[in-house]
Formats: structure tokens, C-alpha cells, sequence
């Protein structure tokens, strides 16, 4: 029976140290202590669970061990170490029980005697283990605590101490930023004054551009008019050359015209009429008069168009345009 109290004991201080690791944040010492603890409990856990010949603790306990242990550590993630730490006090505490109910069983069966084999050697190995893990609480709480806890307050100190230091050289930080506004101020005042009596300049200037190029461009406005005007009184006396030719063209090709008709004879054949006024634009026929008349189109600077007639394929008769 002490020897499942004991047992059990150092399972409650696994669970209590995995717990521990849930809540808040603790530094890398803790967790090495926690590596090396809950390691030699899982070994001490595996080993009694090998003398009472339960395999499935045997398996469970190695691999807590193998997850815990600090020779070759398993690095996660902390939300999965958080649920591996979960998983790790329930089986602890899930094997806590089936010792009590073990325990339980065979007092029933045996009268009350329990487990009276067991030797000295493994009580021993349970002692120390269970010396280690209240050795290492008391460091954690009473020395490990206190040392931590002087630390944070020097940073703290530290922390409040560049706070300080921050906090005036932000304040000396606002006396130059006003000095150089002011300096800038004055500066932009001088620019300004500077920039309107330049644009004042470019505005007498500009000013007196604007009227020179207006002077230009009336004067070349005027020009421009007269050039205008030249070229119309041009364009017109070409006009007028223009119509004056074709007026004597006209006369010309008209005397011309009158010419070809005068060539005309009685009794011309239709060849020796065809050579002298072409081929004419249209014909008609009268077969029981045996006529055959010939229509020329009109030439220019004429009213109306000639006209010649054959009778017995012999010029008979003709009207000139």
C-alpha cells in the first residue's frame, strides 16, 4: 500500500508540474527542469508498470518519455506542446486510478494483503525520484522565483529609466523641431517676399511682351489683309485674262467650225463629207424618198448642231450650226 501511495504521489507532482507549464509564461529553465522530470517519472511509471505487467501503461509512459526527454529534445509548437502537456496529466491520472482500483481488486481477492514481494531496490529508485521532484519545485518557487522576479524588477527599472530617457529627448526633440519651424518660417517669409517681387518682374515683362506681340500682330494683320487684297484683285484680272481666252477660243473654233461647212458642195460623196466634218452623232433614213440625213452635235459658242443630207448617196442639201 506504500508503495502505491508513493507512486502515486510523484504521479500528482507530474501532473501539478505539467499544469504549471499551461498556465503563464515561464522561462527555458523551467522547461528543462520540467524535460528532466517528467522524463524520469515516465521511466520510473514505465518500469513499475513493467513489474505489475500492464503493457498498455508500459507503451503510454515510453512515450512520454521519448517526447520529454532531454537528450534528444522534440522541438513543437507551443499550442502543441500545450495539448501533448494535456494529454500527458490525463494518462497520469488515468493511471493513478487504475492503481487504486487495482489496488482495490486484490485486497478484495487476498484478504488485504498486497503486493508483499516487492524489494527494497525499487522503493528506493521511487524515493529519489520523488526527492527530485520536490527538490525541484523548492528551487522553482523559493530560489529560482525570487531571482526571476529581481530580475524582471531591474528590467522593469531599466524599461522605466529609457522611458525616461526617451521621454526627454522627445521633449528636446519638440524645443529643436520648434526652432527649425520658426527658422523655416522666417526662411518661407523671405522666399515669398522674394518670389512675389520676382513674378511682380515677370509681370512687367510678360506685360510688355504681350503688348509688343500685339503691335505684331496687327501689323501683320494689316499685311495679311493687304496680301489678301492683292490676291483677289489677282485672282480677278486672271479671271477676267481666263474668260477673255476662252471667249477667243470660242471664236476661233466657232470661224473654224463655219469653215469646215463652207467646204461643202453639192454632190460630195458621203467619204468626202465623213473627211471634212467627221462622223455625225446620229443618222436617219427615208428609203422610198431614198434620203439619208446626218446630225452633228452641237459645237461650242453655236445654238444648235448641223445637219447634211444625202439623196442617192449624193450630198443634196445641208444647214450649217
Amino acid at each position: 500500500m506504500r508503495n502505491i501511495i508513493l507512486i502515486s504521489i510523484i504521479k500528482v507532482c507530474a501532473i501539478i508540474l505539467l499544469f504549471m507549464a499551461l498556465a503563464g509564461h515561464h522561462h527555458g529553465d523551467f522547461f528543462f527542469f520540467l524535460r528532466v522530470t517528467i522524463f524520469l517519472i515516465s521511466i520510473g511509471c514505465a518500469a513499475w508498470s513493467l513489474y505489475q505487467k500492464h503493457p498498455v501503461w508500459i507503451g503510454l509512459f515510453a512515450v512520454i518519455a521519448i517526447l520529454f526527454n532531454p537528450i534528444i529534445p522534440c522541438y513543437l509548437d507551443r499550442s502543441l506542446w500545450k495539448l501533448l502537456d494535456i494529454a500527458s496529466a490525463a494518462i497520469f491520472a488515468a493511471s493513478i486510478l487504475s492503481d487504486l482500483h487495482l489496488e482495490r481488486k486484490d485486497n478484495d481477492e487476498e484478504g488485504g494483503y498486497f503486493m508483499k514481494s516487492i524489494s527494497d531496490k525499487w522503493k528506493i529508485i521511487c524515493s529519489i525520484i520523488a526527492g527530485i521532484t520536490i527538490l525541484g519545485i523548492y528551487y522553482m518557487f523559493f530560489i529560482l522565483a525570487p531571482q526571476r522576479q529581481h530580475e524582471a524588477e531591474q528590467r522593469r527599472e531599466q524599461f522605466r529609466l529609457a522611458e525616461q530617457q526617451l521621454l526627454n529627448a522627445y521633449q528636446q526633440s519638440q524645443v529643436e523641431l520648434a526652432q527649425k519651424q520658426a527658422e523655416l518660417a522666417q526662411k518661407h517669409k523671405q522666399e515669398s517676399e522674394l518670389a512675389e517681387q520676382k513674378r511682380e518682374r515677370e509681370y512687367q515683362k510678360a506685360k510688355q511682351e504681350s503688348e509688343l506681340a500685339s503691335k505684331e500682330r496687327e501689323s501683320k494683320r494689316q499685311e495679311s489683309v493687304r496680301n489678301a487684297e492683292d490676291d483677289r484683285q489677282k485672282r480677278e484680272q486672271e479671271r477676267l485674262a481666263k474668260e477673255q481666252r476662252q471667249k477667243q477660243n470660242e471664236q476661233i473654233q466657232k470661224q473654224n467650225e463655219l469653215a469646215k461647212w463652207k467646204q461643202l458642195k453639192i454632190g460630195m460623196t458621203k467619204s468626202q463629207v465623213e473627211k471634212i466634218l467627221g462622223k455625225p452623232e446620229s443618222l436617219d433614213t427615208v428609203d422610198y424618198l431614198k434620203l439619208e440625213r446626218w446630225k452633228y452635235a452641237t459645237p461650242a459658242g453655236f445654238y444648235g448642231g448641223g445637219r447634211v443630207e444625202f439623196k442617192d448617196g449624193k450630198l443634196s442639201s445641208w444647214d450649217a450650226p
